[in-house]
């Protein structure tokens, strides 16, 4: 039961932690996967040294996945930046897997002069992963040859030339660096895009998004609240369209559009009703059934409301049921992320086995 009796813990000394963890570091790094990559984040966080040579040894054993090897180099970076430095500088452009991505963080934050060409590289790469990334990190270096650059991505993007994937990056990358004429330049693109396309502002968002971050939106951003009305597999309510396969039907424009203009194209079955009721009430929701008696309205939180035809005043059709203001709520990366994990849902992971 319930007591209201408040024992807080009692202050713990740092070096406790630290002592416990030197005295099974061992152990820890024997295990296999989330225990050890763990005990190796930790013991990067809290200081210990002592595990700085066989970080350096996991970077180098190429018997390791990447993304082993680029756990080992992310936390020698916070032990010993230096070393970290020079292995990272011995790793590859290819493949662009973890460990290249690992590799150039740590370059572009401890040797930043000395990532530059890497960087110029990483932004011409066919994987957008990598592109993005070098893009991502050029924010934090400095010097001509690094604006020159940003010029000619900015160039690129003027002509429609860049890859659609890094557009959002490259735009970030330029606030607040470029010129006057520069700022200029793109607010007439901006502007003549949105008179030219109602989706126009949004379009950085259209393409390069990371499908596990926008999964974790969809499922756990209380200020979306996307499961209120959607399902996807057998989560989320029925107000609104299945998205279960939404991205094996529709492209991602259709998606952005949904997202940033909900009412430019409402699904089929899915229009909205708004009623005034003999006695003056108002009733708004998606129209579920109707008959010659009855009409059966499912309201935004998801109650369903039956109406006799001979009560109603009057009847329009309404708005959709999305909030108009959903893409006020998301950063452009986020919109961006949402789009991607809308379009990856191709298929119904429930059709596998067969099971309901």
């Amino acid at each position: 039961r319930v007591l209201n009796d408040y024992r807080p813990l009692p202050v713990r000394e740092f070096g406790d932690a630290v002592i416990a963890l030197e005295m099974n570091l061992q152990v820890l790094m024997g295990r296999e996967g989330k225990v050890r990559d763990e005990a190796i984040r930790v013991a990067s966080q809290l200081g210990i040294s002592g595990i700085a040579p066989m970080l350096v040894n996991r970077v180098g054993n190429e018997s390791l996945n990447a993304s082993e090897r680029a756990s080992a180099l992310d936390a020698l970076s916070r032990l010993d930046p230096n070393e970290a430095v020079q292995l990272a500088g011995s790793v590859r452009m290819l493949p662009a897997d973890d460990l290249l991505l690992s590799a150039l963080r740590v370059l572009a934050e401890h040797s930043p002069e000395a990532s530059k060409q890497r960087l110029f590289q990483a932004i011409a790469s066919r994987d957008m992963r990598t592109r993005q990334l070098g893009w991502d990190l050029l924010a934090s270096v400095e010097g001509d040859d690094v604006m020159q650059v940003i010029h000619r991505g900015l160039e690129s993007y003027l002509a429609g030339s860049l890859p659609k994937d890094v557009s959002l990056n490259l735009l970030e990358v330029a606030q607040g660096r470029i010129s006057k004429e520069w700022e200029v330049k793109l607010a007439k693109h901006g502007e003549k895009r949105k008179k030219e396309d109602a989706l126009g502002q949004w379009l950085p968002s259209l393409e390069g998004g990371d499908v596990n971050n926008g999964r974790r939106l969809f499922f756990e951003d209380s200020r979306l609240s996307c499961l209120r009305c959607h399902q996807i597999g057998r989560a989320g309510g029925k107000v609104g369209p299945n998205l279960t396969t939404i991205g094996a039907s529709k492209t991602r424009r259709y998606l952005l559009e949904s997202i940033c203009l909900p009412n430019a194209e409402v699904a089929k079955g899915f229009e909205t009703a708004v009623i005034l009721t003999v006695d003056g009430n108002t009733v708004s929701g998606i129209v579920k059934a109707e008959n010659d008696d009855s009409i059966d309205l499912i309201k935004a939180d998801a109650s369903i409301v039956r109406l006799k035809l001979d009560d109603i005043e009057a009847r329009r059709t309404g708005k959709s049921s999305m909030p108009e203001d959903l893409v006020t709520k998301l950063t452009p990366r986020q919109l961006r992320d949402l789009v991607a994990y809308l379009f990856s849902l191709k298929t119904d992971p429930r059709a596998a086995d067969g099971v309901e």
